[in-house]
């Protein structure tokens, strides 16, 4: 009868990436070239001339936070692809190191609120993703496991005095891709930083609100950053380092460079943080 073969249907499929398989929602790739009109003085408006660059490939994953209910399952899910893109992008690459990433992170959004914590991670690679899907039609591998919630979420922020409502962090890696003469239209990948910023909403009253707008205030010939480390952990019974958590420690110290109160008529009060973090090596990840 006319139905579609499994090879069609993406859930039986895993992505592997850096040896590892991934638990994803979803997998978007994409193959991109710079290409762009060279307006010449011509005898004509039209287009004549086109200016072509280089070719990478690019993917956006996106998956809840996963725990798992057994050990030793081999599956790992966005979260981990954010912190192994940072463990990279914070140390110095040899040539080892070099040699066995398949994919560098540029971008991640990680979102937490009471239904769970969500990410989403853009990467690239110079040689595509050919590899990266594998049919599991033949192959069964059993496992059970459930989304990471609020109970499972230690969020730490501002001392941990506030309820928190929600927060959203954004991950960003400066990737430089560098072309040289005589090479192909590949890139060569730099990582030249990485900045986090994010923002927060807190339930709060007034008077406190009050006392925390002055909390950023600096002092003349004093560097005053606000001492308060901001980190996300996920309490992880089986998780693959062996801590019973998966942590993403984003610094010690940060700055505010806005925040605001919100109130309306049988609503809680409500302040928006918006925070920029002394995120660096010491900043360990787990």
């Amino acid at each position: 009868m006319p139905i579609l073969t499994s090879n069609y249907i993406a859930s039986w499929y895993l992505v592997n990436l850096f040896g590892k398989y991934r638990l994803l929602q979803s997998w978007t790739e994409s193959l991109q070239q710079e290409v762009s009109n060279k307006p010449m003085i011509q005898g004509d408006i039209g287009t004549h001339i086109m200016d072509i660059g280089g070719v990478w490939y690019s993917a956006t994953v996106e998956s809840p936070v996963i725990i798992m209910g057994q050990p030793n399952t081999s599956l790992y899910d966005a979260f981990d692809i954010v912190l192994e893109g940072l463990a990279v992008a914070q140390n110095p690459i040899d040539t080892a190191i070099a040699e066995s990433l398949d994919y560098v992170l540029d971008t991640s959004t990680i979102t937490i609120n009471p239904e769970g914590v969500n990410v989403t991670a853009n990467i690239e690679n110079a040689a595509g993703w050919v590899n990266q899907k594998q049919y599991f039609g033949d192959v069964y591998t059993d496992f059970i496991g459930r989304t990471a919630r609020f109970y499972d979420t230690i969020f730490s922020f501002m001392g941990g005095i506030y309820l928190i409502k929600s927060a959203e962090f954004n991950i960003k890696v400066e990737l430089d891709k560098m072309y040289f003469v005589g090479q192909s239209q590949i890139p060569t990948y730099a990582i030249k930083g990485y900045t986090v910023e994010g923002r927060a909403v807190l339930l709060t009253t007034p008077d406190s609100y009050d006392a925390q707008v002055l909390i950023n205030l600096q002092t003349p010939g004093v560097s005053n950053p606000i001492n308060k480390t901001i980190a996300l952990q996920i309490q992880d019974q089986y998780a693959a380092n062996g801590l019973g958590y998966r942590r993403l420690n984003l610094g010690e110290y940060m700055e505010i460079p806005t925040i605001s109160l919100n109130m309306n008529p049988g609503q809680t009060i409500e302040a928006t943080v918006n925070f920029k973090t002394y995120f660096r090596r010491s900043s360990v990840l787990a």
